[in-house]
C-alpha cells in the first residue's frame, strides 16, 4: 500500500517527462483535490499530495504541456482575476464599492427585513393617528 510513498517514482516519458514537471503537476492537482475536485482513482492514501501523485502515475490526469498549457493557464488566471474583481466590487464591508449608493444600499439591506416592513409602516401610522386625536 505504501509503495508510492516508500519507493522512488520512475519518471518515464509515457507518464511525464521530468521530475520537475511531476512535482509541479502533483502540486496543482493536490490543490484541486483540496478545493473539492473529485478523486479519479481508488483512494488509497490519506493526503491529497500522495493521491495526486497516484493519479498521475496511474495516468488518470492528463498532463498538458507547451502552448496549450500556456493558453489554458492564462484562461484560468483570467477567470480568477474576474472572480476577484467581482468579489472586490461587491465586498461592501471592506469599502470597495464602486458607487457610494451601493454602500448605502448595502447598509440599509443589513437592517431591512421584508416581513417586518409592513408592521413597521403600520405601527408608524398608528402613532401618528394617536397624536392627532389629542
Amino acid at each position: 500500500m505504501n509503495d508510492l510513498v516508500t519507493r522512488p517514482i520512475e519518471v518515464t516519458p509515457d507518464i511525464i517527462d521530468s521530475r520537475y514537471r511531476l512535482v509541479i503537476a502533483a502540486a496543482k492537482r493536490a490543490r484541486q483535490l483540496m478545493e473539492g475536485a473529485p478523486v479519479r482513482v481508488e483512494k488509497r492514501y490519506l493526503k491529497e499530495t500522495t493521491t495526486a501523485l497516484q493519479e498521475i502515475v496511474e495516468k488518470k490526469i492528463p498532463i498538458i504541456t507547451g502552448e496549450e498549457a500556456v493558453r489554458i493557464e492564462a484562461g484560468r488566471r483570467e477567470k480568477l482575476r474576474e472572480r476577484a474583481r467581482l468579489e472586490e466590487r461587491f465586498s461592501y464591508s471592506r469599502g470597495y464599492a464602486l458607487d457610494p449608493s451601493d454602500v448605502i444600499h448595502a447598509d440599509v439591506m443589513t437592517y431591512h427585513h421584508p416581513e417586518d416592513s409592513t408592521q413597521a409602516v403600520e405601527g408608524e401610522h398608528e402613532t401618528e393617528d394617536a397624536d392627532t386625536e389629542d
